[in-house]
């Protein structure tokens, strides 16, 4: 095994907290998705939107 014991140690560190900086960067993306929708719902509460179905093609 290469590498002193505090370089592995740092290198194990660094991957942890790569892993849950990960994990709370993604947590403030959700919740500012989240707010945005909830915002964007009370700017125009009547606005629905509808999903448009498939259009079908006549056979001639």
């Amino acid at each position: 095994m290469k590498g002193s014991p505090y370089s592995l140690w740092l290198s194990a560190a660094n991957r942890a907290a790569g892993f849950w900086m990960g994990h709370a960067a993604n947590a403030v993306r959700r919740r500012q998705r989240a707010a945005l929708t909830e915002l964007g719902k009370a700017a125009n509460p009547k606005t629905k939107t509808k999903r448009r179905g498939r259009t079908k093609r006549r056979a001639v």
